[in-house]
């Protein structure tokens, strides 16, 4: 994997991203300028650790899972990550409070930002903890994208309406049933390279949630 499908190119973004125009391209760049170095880390590390044929797979002391990194205290959600058993589901459960906090936020402009920031942020993170942990796709102790897609999940919920908790465990299990099930494009976006296949298929969850919960408020049940 070349180091140059880590560079992000903000021209290339540009032409292809409609959202990246005007205001919002000034207030993205920097994160998207500081992705590049980020993004480097996953060529760099595992070209160091070249996947070995299966034989070598087996020895355990090869290319061994490094916890200490920051990228992967990030990545696990503070080593929640780490539970051997539903990691997703605990990660998942660290989203409320960060879902809670964006919707302190007056402005859907603004919230839609911030979950914006948040995702492009965690590309690069994803992809460094992925070569932290030995370079498997879309290693189960990384939640990040559990954490940072639930915010998706409540976007234009109004707080009032968030707080009930009959609302967040309908969110948080929708959520869940999404992520689990990834309706296309889901499971298509998985397929991106490194961390932003990790993110992107559970954007696509969040959205999906994010309009389930709507409709399960619109009809009252809640």
């Amino acid at each position: 994997m070349g180091k140059r499908q880590f560079n992000v190119h903000l021209h290339y973004l540009g032409s292809c991203h409609p959202w990246q125009a005007g205001f919002f391209a000034d207030l993205a760049r920097p994160v998207i300028e500081s992705a590049n170095a980020w993004g480097t880390c996953y060529h760099t590390r595992m070209s160091n650790s070249p996947i070995p044929p299966s034989s070598a797979r087996e020895d355990s002391s090869y290319n061994a899972p490094r916890w200490n990194t920051l990228a992967v205290f990030l990545a696990s959600g503070l080593w929640i990550g780490r539970i051997p058993f539903m990691p997703g589901t605990f990660g998942t459960l660290l989203g409320l409070p960060l879902a809670w906090g964006v919707l302190q936020i007056a402005s859907p402009w603004l919230q839609a930002l911030v979950i914006l920031l948040l995702f492009l942020v965690s590309i690069p993170i994803c992809t460094c903890a992925t070569a932290d942990l030995g370079g498997k796709k879309d290693p189960g102790s990384i939640v990040l994208d559990e954490i940072v897609s639930l915010p998706v999940t409540f976007f234009l919920v109004p707080l009032a309406t968030f707080e009930r908790p009959a609302v967040m465990l309908a969110g948080f299990l929708l959520h869940r049933l999404f992520d689990i099930t990834k309706p296309p494009p889901a499971r298509q976006l998985e397929s991106l390279p490194a961390g932003l296949g990790i993110m992107a298929d559970d954007m696509a969850a969040g959205a999906y949630s994010c309009l389930a919960l709507h409709l399960v408020l619109m009809l009252g049940w809640f």
